[in-house]
């Protein structure tokens, strides 16, 4: 009889434990869900804050970059090129429009600075990107060509509008 209510006490343990295990999965996943949104919350205020307004597939590209393992910080930066490039060639030859990203790119490249600084960019990431927004927001004949580096760097990401610029 000993050996039944030992038996019985394993198999209660074993359910109990599969219980607390599939409990901590939820609660992990609702964790991940939450810091999910957070980065995304993050990263649309910190394009608010430069006048780009994130679009439905700009949602989707950042969702995509952070799967795929890169922080909020980086994953601002890369919105933040593809959405300078994008308003850039939007731009053609409007000097006035041409000015404003000029604008909003330094705007960017402040807050880049500051995430770079707190930790939140890899160095090489920052080193490459930084350069290109530097090119980017620097208006010469060279712009044209690193504006098409930008968005023929990832053709699925500037199929569409990642941001549109918030009128001044």
């Amino acid at each position: 009889m000993e050996i039944f209510w030992v038996v019985v006490g394993v198999i209660l343990a074993v359910v109990i434990l599969a219980l607390i295990s599939k409990q901590s999965a939820k609660n992990n996943k609702h964790k991940e869900d939450e810091q999910h949104r957070e980065s995304m919350v993050f990263i649309d205020h910190l394009l608010k804050a430069s006048r780009y307004q994130m679009t439905p597939h700009g949602g989707a590209v950042s969702a995509m970059s952070l799967l795929g393992g890169y922080t909020k910080e980086e994953t601002f930066l890369y919105m933040a090129l593809i959405s300078l490039a994008q308003h850039i060639k939007d731009a053609g030859n409007d000097a006035t429009e041409l000015m404003s990203a000029s604008v909003r790119g330094g705007s960017l490249a402040k807050d880049i600075n500051s995430l770079y600084a707190s930790g939140g960019i890899r160095a090489a990431i920052y080193q490459n990107e930084m350069n290109t927004l530097l090119h980017l927001i620097n208006i010469d004949e060279s712009q044209e060509g690193w504006v098409d580096i930008v968005l023929k760097g990832d053709p699925a990401a500037s199929v569409d509008r990642v941001t549109l610029p918030i009128p001044n």
